[in-house]
């Protein structure tokens, strides 16, 4: 009930100052001659200080007292509710149920799975076989805990993930953060013997981002070494990391901006087809690529605002806004795949895996070695080898709980 006076002492206060903010310039509307101006040597008022450009600073003090504040706000407001607490102990119970149905991810003959629940609140990272998932309660092996891991250094580790270097390496990248923040720690870590490599890769607490080139090489972006960061806190510099020196002597490959939002390094390991790419982020729906081609870059040729990403000897590219090719108009929201070697040439020839329409827009797709995939439906390109091939619709088995054949092109 508070809230609803609140709200509306709120809304009653936001009309008078709208109130008393017009005021004057009726009057002055009102006490000017029609068609006629302020004099030419009278000054308009200077505009109000803005009282948020404290918040600019996104990491200071002033900045993370007036979240603090803002987060006391509501949560009073929603503790206060008799609601709450009933829905938080519902939430919770189905958090905490060990017959959850585990999410995994393969890598060669593994399924890997991050496990939370009551008796482990940090998390398990464990793997299992594919003949082992599909009982009813399968055996799973354990490779990292959490809850132990902070409680042997001290610290509240909360998983961000991991990074391996190939299906049949044992050599991977966790990545933790003390308290759950957006920086973190990375350490190498060996599958075979279940623990952190000695004197292997590690990055100290920053906004990391880093991408496996080989069994010896990292690329990296990190404030570790002293590099600059964006104005929003995440890396501006990525480097190329040798295995056993130094990070601070790493060669700077990239950098850009104070004002973007981020630098960052990826790579694709398919063999045949390795590639290494640079990310410039420009803000959250524009951003530059760029392949790295041994120390030099060369700028993927796209739409500031278009996805792209390379599938073998294809690039696959998603619109946000309409793009010219020659005669042909490309509307916002399609999916088109063409020659990865074209496209870098500057002459892309791009055929269209999904068109929107009115009532239908592509929420997200996944790729195969054959072909690719979209909610309800799929594209699979039939030719073994690079060529003049074409796609075309075709159907494909789909499981009971699905609804609707696979469309393929």
């Amino acid at each position: 009930m508070n809230l609803h006076r609140s709200q509306a002492q709120r809304r009653t206060g936001w009309a008078l100052a709208t109130l008393l903010a017009i005021l004057p310039l009726c009057t002055m509307a009102q006490s000017m001659p029609s068609g006629s101006t302020a004099p030419s040597g009278q000054r308009m008022a200077p505009e109000p200080a803005d009282p948020y450009v404290g918040l600019e600073d996104v990491m200071g003090e002033a900045a993370l007292n007036w979240v603090r504040q803002r987060n006391a706000q509501s949560e009073a407001t929603l503790q206060a509710d008799p609601r709450f607490e009933p829905l938080r102990l519902e939430l919770r119970e189905v958090l905490d149920a060990r017959d959850r149905i585990p999410t995994v991810s393969r890598r060669g003959d593994w399924l890997y799975n991050f496990w939370q629940d009551a008796r482990n609140p940090r998390g398990l990272w464990r793997r299992t076989t594919m003949a082992e998932y599909r009982k009813a309660e399968p055996q799973w092996e354990v490779l990292l805990d959490l809850d132990a891991l902070g409680k042997a250094e001290g610290q509240s580790w909360v998983w961000q993930g991991s990074s391996c270097l190939s299906a049949s390496s044992t050599r991977c990248l966790l990545a933790l953060s003390p308290g759950g923040s957006d920086a973190n720690v990375v350490r190498e870590f060996d599958l075979a013997t279940r623990e952190f490599v000695k004197d292997g890769f590690r990055l100290p607490l920053s906004k990391n981002r880093w991408t496996w080139l080989d069994a010896d090489t990292l690329l990296v972006g990190t404030a570790a070494a002293g590099d600059p960061v964006t104005d929003s806190g995440y890396p501006r510099a990525v480097r190329l990391w040798k295995r056993g020196t130094p990070l601070e002597q790493a060669k700077v490959v990239f950098e850009g901006l104070q004002r973007d939002v981020w630098a960052a390094a990826s790579s694709d390991r398919t063999p045949g087809f390795e590639r290494a790419f640079i990310s410039r982020g420009i803000d959250f729906y524009r951003g530059e690529l760029f392949l790295l081609e041994g120390m030099a870059l060369k700028k993927v040729p796209k739409p500031e605002d278009a996805q792209v990403v390379f599938w073998k000897e294809r690039a696959l590219m998603r619109l946000r806004s309409d793009w010219r090719q020659g005669d042909r108009l490309w509307p916002a929201g399609s999916l088109l795949v063409m020659s990865a070697d074209a496209l870098m040439q500057g002459k892309p020839d791009p055929v269209a895996l999904f068109t929107p329409t009115p009532r239908r827009s592509l929420a997200a797709y996944t790729t195969t070695a054959t072909s690719m995939e979209q909610p309800g439906a799929a594209a699979r390109f039939p030719c073994p080898t690079p060529g003049p091939c074409r796609w075309r619709p075709c159907t494909t088995p789909r499981p009971r709980r699905t609804s609707g054949p696979k469309a393929c092109w």
